[in-house]
């Protein structure tokens, strides 16, 4: 190998040593440039969450069981078979 191509090697090798140390630091700067919210701010907002998915649940099974009390008297005794057959 000539004497150049031995120092693009060289430059190379450098270079991607200091992109990986680059990386981590890089990282670990954005990370320190994050404004993570307060704590009771993270509380409140997972309360809301989990009491918006509660409520819609309760909602949800009230609704089906309605349909499935109608659907029972509207087709009490009736299978598939006896509407085409």
């Amino acid at each position: 190998m000539t004497e150049l191509g031995m120092e693009i090697k060289k430059a190379m090798k450098e270079k991607e040593e200091q992109r990986e140390g680059g990386l981590l630091g890089g990282v670990a700067e954005e990370i320190r440039e994050i404004e993570w919210p307060a704590f009771n701010k993270v509380l409140g907002t997972t309360g809301v969450v989990l009491g918006v998915i509660a409520g819609s649940s309760v909602v949800l099974l009230t609704v089906n069981a309605v349909l499935a009390e109608i659907s029972d008297r509207v087709f009490a005794g009736r299978g598939v078979q006896d509407f085409f057959g």
